[in-house]
């Protein structure tokens, strides 16, 4: 069987192969470090969140001063990344995560 991905589902690949090896990470640095879209990344990264996957780890300073959301993986499931449908599915334990609503994650 020939699995064929698409981009967008091959930059969720290099993300979440990222996330893993960062555990504590930003979107920024993530999005450096992929070569993938800012807003890509953000919005994945919020998919996991909304998951479970990811929780908030405080904030980050960086050299000018501005602060950054860190992130920590919490499930770290396996190597293939968890695809977001209408929920979230991970081919790791070939489960569906419900995605929660969340209003505002600053």
């Amino acid at each position: 069987m020939t699995v064929i991905l698409s981009k967008q589902q091959d930059n969720k690949e290099k993300i979440w192969k990222t996330i893993r090896a960062l555990r504590d990470f930003n979107v920024e640095e993530v999005s450096i470090v992929v070569n993938v879209a800012h807003s890509i990344v953000s919005r994945y990264i919020f998919q996991l969140y909304q998951a479970g996957y990811v929780r908030p780890a405080g904030k980050c300073k960086e050299g000018n001063g501005r602060k950054r959301q860190l992130w920590r993986l919490v499930k770290n499931t396996g190597p293939k990344a968890p695809l977001p449908c209408r929920c979230l599915y991970d081919p790791n334990i070939d489960d569906l995560a419900a995605v929660k609503e969340v209003k505002d994650v600053a």
